[in-house]
């Protein structure tokens, strides 16, 4: 049923009957239903702050005249239409919502394609993080003269650190163990090449080359997951703008 408050217009404002979709009783006609309809699209366009309640009131004709000068339908508030929903501003509304609708939309479908990239990419990343700690597992606990094939992986990390520069012989020799106690400091496992577990194989060393190794793979792995969320993310701030 039409609403039965009663507000008053800007007395400044006069507008024929037929420039206003709720006649020249901005109540005439309308249902409430259809003024919470303009509400809500000049609510979600920025126009509109208040309480979606279906009344024509102030505060929508108020909203209604500034969405009218930003959109230059009329210059100022004595210009015949101002602060009334005419056919213009009607179609103009309308037009600027649909626009609202879509760019909403394409947001959420970028975050949701944002979201979905990096959840592989995390279950990748994961799963390559266990590589490294299974690989790091495989090596044997150390002894000087130890030969095992699994020393030349640890010798292969080292020299991919830069802490042995010696072929690798699958012989766990003082040069290798002196690399290893380098890259024990480094990593903070131990202080200096006289603490204990120095050149020792231990848990913490073990944790500790496996999260540097896989701190090393992030840094040039990135891959086409990477990219693909650089430009998901740079099209989505675009469009935020």
């Amino acid at each position: 049923a039409p609403s039965t408050t009663t507000t008053t217009t800007p007395t400044t404002t006069t507008t024929p009957q037929s420039d206003s979709i709720f006649g020249s009783n901005v109540f005439d006609g309308t249902k409430a239903e259809d003024i919470r309809g303009v509400q809500k699209m000049l609510k979600d366009l920025g126009y509109f702050n208040y309480e979606i309640d279906g009344l024509y009131n102030k505060r929508l004709v108020d909203a209604i005249y500034t969405f009218q000068l930003e959109r230059k339908i009329v210059d100022n508030a004595t210009e015949q239409g101002a602060g009334y929903y005419g056919p213009v501003t009607k179609s103009t509304v309308e037009e600027a919502h649909r626009g609202y609708l879509e760019k909403k939309a394409k947001i959420a479908s970028l975050e949701e394609a944002i979201a979905k990239v990096k959840a592989e990419q995390d279950k990748q990343n994961e799963s390559k993080k266990q590589e490294f700690v299974d690989m790091v597992g495989k090596i044997p606990t150390l002894k000087l003269g130890l030969v095992h094939p699994e020393v030349r992986t640890l010798q292969k990390i080292l020299k991919d650190g830069g802490y042995l520069s010696v072929k690798d012989t699958a012989i766990f020799g003082s040069l290798t163990k002196a690399a290893l106690i380098k890259y024990q400091i480094d990593l903070k496992v131990i202080e200096n090449a006289n603490s204990d577990f120095a050149g020792v194989l231990g848990e913490k060393t073990r944790a500790a080359m496996a999260a540097d190794l896989y701190q090393r793979w992030l840094k040039t792995n990135s891959g086409a997951q990477g990219l693909e969320i650089e430009r998901l993310e740079k099209e989505l701030a675009e469009l935020k703008k």
